[in-house]
């Protein structure tokens, strides 16, 4: 998936140019490399492949392009068949998981993480044929369609697990495989010594740690779209926004009780810091005027009553001032 990434980059205009001028000085320098290790005496002779060309004779040519390719030995082999462990840290409805998992080769894992259990519930029923175990989300109950673990050993492998991504270390170091039982990576946080991790290589699936990682940060359309989650200023719902949505396992605040509960210098500190925004002391200001705030709509309003609908300057009217506020 990279070369093709790589290769349909190289075509496209400015961007195109850089990376294959950034390619040819790579092969210059390869080039160089090459013939001061042969002056320096590392070869005892220049040898030739079946065509009669030598080893510099190839790295001047066109197999300098896929060098890093054409490395291939019986051990590298051996390790391309070894089981990969991947993950998709916003998992989201799943679409990226299934490209991936199409991609994928029987054996290999791929654990996906959300803290929504809507998404998950989508995901897991998008790729029931992968699905191993629901065993890590927190709640299945309240899902309208229970996802059923369809996977076979002849088919990549998908573990959903109901979790934030920047708590990956933790949560990866307790989920075991459905299969094997073993731990898929045992304790990472406490073995970053590199002799400790070897010592328990035989404990774990996968000793040698997760070989890709997914991020798509950002608020999904789906939760954007759905006016009950609270997310879209443009929409009537509940003041809610979190991301785990309303689930009673989890404490997160709400935005309604941030709006509601927190003071004038805390609302001021949040829009700055995680907004940029510089009408953040009269917004705050306007916020706790409005209280209590219960619905989108009543924050819209409060952002209003200190917003011109339109400005002169770039992004200052209603709408980029909404958006900025919403994102927090």
């Amino acid at each position: 998936m990279p070369t093709e990434c790589i290769d349909a980059l190289l075509k496209q205009g400015e961007w195109g140019e850089m990376l294959l001028a950034r390619k040819e000085r790579w092969r210059k320098k390869m080039s160089i490399q090459e013939a001061k290790r042969r002056k320096a005496g590392y070869y005892d002779d220049v040898k030739e492949d079946d065509t009669g060309r030598s080893t510099e004779d190839m790295i001047n040519g066109k197999e300098a392009q896929r060098f890093s390719a054409s490395i291939v030995t019986s051990d590298s082999i051996s390790l391309d068949e070894m089981p990969r462990l991947f993950v998709d840290g916003t998992l989201g409805g799943g679409g990226h998981s299934q490209a991936l998992l199409r991609q994928l080769r029987p054996g290999d894992v791929l654990v996906g993480c959300d803290v929504d259990p809507e998404a998950l519930a989508t995901a897991s029923i998008r790729l029931t044929d992968h699905l191993a175990t629901t065993e890590y989300i927190l709640d299945t109950t309240e899902m309208d369609e229970q996802p059923r673990c369809e996977w076979e050993k002849e088919r990549p492998m998908f573990i959903p697990v109901q979790s934030n991504f920047r708590n990956l270390i933790s949560v990866l170091s307790t989920i075991r495989h459905p299969v094997s039982k073993r731990l898929l990576l045992g304790n990472r946080e406490q073995t970053t010594n590199r002799s400790m991790v070897n010592e328990n290589d035989d404990k774990v699936e996968f000793p040698n740690g997760v070989q890709g990682m997914l991020l798509d940060l950002g608020v999904s359309s789906h939760q954007i779209d759905t006016s009950e989650r609270g997310f879209a200023f443009m929409k009537e719902g509940p003041l809610d926004m979190r991301m785990s949505g309303d689930n009673s396992q989890t404490s997160a605040l709400t935005a309604a009780d941030i709006c509601n509960e927190f003071d004038e210098a805390a609302l001021i500190d949040v829009l700055r810091t995680y907004g940029d925004e510089p009408r953040a002391r009269r917004i705050a200001s306007a916020i706790v005027a409005s209280r209590p705030l219960y619905t989108t709509t009543d924050l819209v309003h409060a952002i209003n009553s200190v917003t011109p609908t339109f400005a002169r300057q770039k992004r200052a009217g209603l709408i980029a001032t909404s958006a900025r506020v919403f994102q927090v």
